[in-house]
């Protein structure tokens, strides 16, 4: 039987100047992504709109990696790039919440 594909992104929102800013990592489609973190980070992303793919990865097949392991890979990928780049991570961020 065929294996499932397993997909991962991480992504950046960068500054008017192209800075980036924060990072974050997903297993949905990006755009859909984008439109979430618009919805729930609004505040936090108000002045970094662009959100910029930098790594994408899909697997699938025989010795493929399974949604798991890629979930593993792509955040280690986030956390590098966010260390490196000394990023703030979407994840770390306490979403903006309309009722409180």
């Amino acid at each position: 039987h065929r294996q499932p594909h397993a997909f991962g992104a991480v992504y950046e929102y960068r500054d008017s100047c192209g800075t980036p800013k924060v990072v974050a990592s997903t297993s949905t489609l990006p755009e859909r992504q984008f439109a979430l973190d618009q919805r729930h980070y609004d505040q936090v992303l108000a002045k970094n709109k662009d959100p910029s793919l930098v790594w994408v990865g899909i697997s699938g097949g025989r010795g493929g990696l399974d949604e798991a392991e890629m979930t593993q890979v792509r955040r280690q990928v986030a956390d590098a790039r966010a260390e490196r780049l000394q990023l703030q991570k979407l994840g770390d961020i306490k979403p903006y919440s309309r009722h409180g």
